[in-house]
């Protein structure tokens, strides 16, 4: 739906094949494999000199994954279960600007990797940024939070608090993604009294984190 044109591979070799064969404008590689696995071969791919972008579909994002695809020449990772639009968004920042359907505002840096939860990941200092993706995501999550704690489906109050705790955990926000693991296992445990307690906390913490962020601290 998006009018790119793809080749697909079965396996990571046969990817490195592709790539070697022919010219790409962008690579999607899923890390979990059969026989060469995704980090591997990115780095062959990097090894034969091959600039192309290459994105990273992975369930593990944490910072041990992060400089193991860095370290690969991994470009950006998005994480599993897809987000769609979050992809997409990640594949149009990495496409030369020629096929770009729209401008990019703030390339990365070469030295740089980028996850679509919105955190760049820096290997020089080992700090996660969190970007505007990050805060336009995560406040969307909290409005339906909302919401969902309003009309009373539990279901939908764990959803949103697992999207919270993961893209918080991704972004290296510690204090929020507790704070929303808390309201995920009062959910568990059917502790209906302690839900709008643990929101309210939960939207505190991200507007403290806000205003931190705002101020440079």
């Amino acid at each position: 739906r998006k009018g790119y044109d793809v080749q697909t591979a079965l396996d990571g070799r046969e990817a490195v094949h592709a790539t070697q064969a022919g010219a790409f404008d962008l690579v999607l590689m899923d890390i979990q494999m059969p026989g060469l696995d995704g980090v591997s071969a990115a780095r062959l791919i990097r090894e034969t000199g091959n600039p192309v972008p290459i994105i990273a579909l992975s369930a593990g994002n944490m910072e041990t994954d992060r400089e193991r695809y860095q370290a690969a020449g991994i470009n950006a990772c998005a994480d599993k279960p897809i987000d769609w639009e979050e992809l997409f968004a990640l594949i149009e920042r990495h496409l030369p600007v020629s096929l770009q359907t729209k401008a990019d505002n703030n390339p990365l840096q070469p030295e740089q990797m980028e996850f679509a939860s919105g955190t760049v990941y820096n290997p020089k200092d080992g700090s996660p940024k969190t970007g505007k993706h990050f805060f336009e995501q995560i406040s969307q999550e909290l409005v339906l939070l909302k919401e969902a704690l309003n009309r009373g489906l539990e279901d939908a109050i764990e959803t949103h608090a697992r999207q919270i705790k993961k893209r918080a955990a991704y972004s290296g926000v510690g204090r929020i993604s507790d704070e929303a693991f808390r309201l995920e296992l009062a959910v568990r445990r059917g502790d209906n009294e302690s839900y709008a307690g643990l929101v309210q906390r939960i939207a505190l913490e991200i507007d403290e984190y806000v205003k931190e962020i705002n101020s440079g601290v």
